[in-house]
């Protein structure tokens, strides 16, 4: 005896409405990942920051270093971290890392927003940029100790 031939469910629509959902979710990761969604609302994200961190991010936009070592429990970048404005490199854990060195970045897309609209969003106050660093330097104090610049 032969079975009943199977009906598909799976029709030219469902496909569709599958691979448009697919790639929907798929250009949703990648904004994520490259910090779209904070680069495009960056002037609210900046206020939202305290003074540490703003100058930190000023810093490094001034020093033109997007990547850093440092240690992983230094404070102020553990808040830059969850507030997505530095990303630790990928297949950092975080539960035994106290004490350990690890990279530090701002991803690629908050990182040229940044550099295109630096004059906007930082308060340089008519100072040039040897003087805007000297001043942060001063400002951030120990913070900038331990760490240490990538190119």
């Amino acid at each position: 005896m032969s079975s009943p031939a199977r009906s598909t469910m799976w029709n030219d629509d469902l496909k569709k409405a599958y691979w448009q959902d697919k790639k929907v979710d798929q250009e949703r990761a990648e904004a994520k990942h490259s910090g779209k969604v904070i680069a495009d609302n960056i002037d609210q994200v900046m206020i939202g920051l305290n003074t540490d961190e703003s100058n930190l991010i000023e810093f490094m936009v001034l020093s033109n270093v997007r990547k850093i070592i440092a240690q992983h429990e230094v404070d102020v970048l553990g808040r830059l971290v969850s507030k997505k404005l530095l990303r630790l490199r990928p297949g950092v854990g975080t539960i035994f890392m106290q004490g350990y060195q690890t990279s530090f970045s701002i991803p690629e897309t908050i990182w040229e927003t940044l550099l295109e609209r630096s004059d906007t969003i930082f308060n340089s106050e008519g100072k040039s940029v040897e003087d805007r660093l000297c001043e942060l330097t001063i400002k951030l104090g120990d913070e900038l100790n331990d760490i240490i610049p990538i190119s």
